[in-house]
């Protein structure tokens, strides 16, 4: 079972297994600007609410919970030490969950960039936290290896910023994880300055 979800990276091809997925992917790209905003329209389904199904060969698994949607838009501050462990610091977080299926479209719905210490906001939830999160983001350092990507703080809004990471899922779960018929619809993505 995989959620349906768009990103901004590369995977690395040909995937010849399903072990740690998310290393098969180089998520995010170079990137130095600072919106203020992801705004974009969505519309949601949710039609199995209360079960989460794992899948992550013929055989499946069933548990109670509500798996949620999710809009994540990291802004990154990363560097290369000698060895090829890549770090960064988190600049800014602009993350959001969908909680509740829609009956129609959600128009211009604008998610903040929050810059900083995401903990110090008002704003702040959980899931906006440092990575690792539920399944950890890579990238293929200068030597030409893959490397889990590791947030060892934050920064603020005078920290430069070098990529950002963008994940639009049907599911917040850990991979091959998930509600069985969620749905996420979206269009008119956008940065807000």
């Amino acid at each position: 079972m995989v959620s349906g979800s768009i990103y901004w990276g590369k995977a690395h091809e040909p995937i010849d297994g399903t072990s740690n997925p998310y290393s098969k992917m180089r998520w995010g790209v170079p990137f130095t600007n600072k919106p203020k905003a992801v705004v974009l329209d969505y519309k949601s389904a949710m039609p199995n609410k209360g079960t989460i199904t794992t899948c992550k060969t013929l055989s499946s698994s069933s548990r109670a919970g509500n798996d949620e949607q999710q809009i994540l838009f990291i802004l990154q501050n990363r560097w290369e030490d000698e060895k090829g462990n890549v770090y960064a610091k988190r600049v800014g977080t602009a993350i959001y969950h969908i909680t509740s299926p829609t009956s129609d479209w959600v128009n211009g719905f604008r998610i903040p960039v929050i810059y900083g210490d995401a903990t110090k906001s008002p704003n702040y939830k959980p899931y906006m936290n440092l990575g690792p999160l539920k399944d950890n983001f890579y990238t293929i350092n200068s030597k030409g290896k893959n490397v889990e990507i590791q947030e060892v703080g934050w920064g603020d809004e005078s920290t430069p910023v070098t990529h950002a990471i963008m994940l639009i899922s049907a599911s917040c779960q850990e991979a091959f994880s998930g509600t069985i018929g969620n749905t996420l619809w979206v269009d008119n993505i956008k940065l807000e300055y």
